[in-house]
């Protein structure tokens, strides 16, 4: 039988392990330069993982541990603890199609970890071919068209994908970029279903109301149309981390990837990427975590 934690970090009154927790934090502000990690790790790292450590010795045996989303802070020190521990383990994320019925599974961890990155040889020509099935269903209950326009999926904020794979701060910068890269086309951007619209375009002052005084820009916060609707008759769809990208190429429309992302560095393989994507991506209520698990040769202890 599994024993199977997902770690969401909860607090924690007493930390463990201290100099361990405190090492790493330190290691882990030297490679990524993440501004204030210091602070969120007496926070955010520390308590967390307390939990996680305590979880792992006050049982018998754990065999087998998943891990949430692996680089919020906590996620690395969790990794390398299982490391440490020879515990096996994968990482999970909300998935797609919709996200908010599916989870993202992979060996290595997601966007620049992702396994998708380095190795497609596990891809088959049963999953490329369920690949075009899909597209084929979208296409049907999508009218594809090219309006003209590029599309910008907005993410969280603070989102973690963000900050450790692209150069960006936040999704303001990104966004001009794309604005002075393409300067003949319309942009559209959509905002994300979890984000409050308020807080989030006032946290860009400024920035906010000279993108909203432009006649080619638009936001999308009507949460009746889906992005699935603009993707369709988009001429383009750029993003930073998003899975909406992934959506976007199931349809078959074109997409960019801005960053460490599977759709960016194995971009001459993007049918492979999309179908393992598929692969990966399975139904939170019903989906058989041990059939994607069996295809890396991942068995709990």
């Amino acid at each position: 039988m599994i024993k199977t934690l997902i770690h969401y970090g909860h607090g924690h009154e007493q930390p463990y392990e201290l100099d361990l927790v405190k090492n790493f934090a330190l290691e882990y502000e030297l490679e990524y330069r993440h501004e204030g990690i210091s602070e969120l790790s007496q926070k955010n790292i520390k308590y967390p993982i307390a939990v996680f450590w305590d979880f792992v010795n006050q049982i018998k045996y754990t065999n087998f541990v998943v891990i949430w989303n692996g680089m919020q802070c906590y996620g690395p020190l969790i990794t390398k603890l299982c490391n440490e521990k020879n515990i096996p383990k994968c990482y999970i994320e909300w998935g797609m199609l919709p996200q908010s019925d599916n989870f993202f599974i992979d060996p290595l961890g997601f966007c620049g970890d992702s396994i998708l990155n380095y190795d497609l040889s596990w891809i088959n020509n049963s999953d490329i071919e369920y690949l075009y099935y899909q597209r084929s269903l979208l296409q049907s209950k999508y009218t594809i068209d090219d309006k003209n326009y590029i599309l910008i999926p907005l993410q969280i904020e603070n989102d973690s994908q963000i900050l450790y794979y692209t150069k960006y701060k936040n999704m303001y910068e990104f966004i001009v970029d794309v604005i002075k890269e393409y300067p003949k086309y319309k942009i559209i951007i959509k905002t994300h279903p979890k984000n409050n619209f308020n807080k989030y375009f006032i946290s860009w002052n400024d920035n906010y109301t000279k993108l909203v005084s432009s006649d080619r820009i638009s936001i999308v916060n009507d949460k009746s149309i889906s992005f699935m609707e603009l993707a369709a008759s988009s001429s383009l769809v750029i993003g930073l981390t998003s899975t909406t990208l992934y959506e976007a190429g199931i349809l078959g429309k074109k997409i960019i990837s801005i960053g460490k992302h599977p759709l960016n560095t194995t971009k001459n393989n993007i049918d492979k990427v999309l179908a393992g994507a598929l692969v990966l991506n399975i139904d939170r209520r019903t989906g058989n975590l041990k059939s994607i698990l069996d295809r890396f040769h991942i068995k709990p202890l």
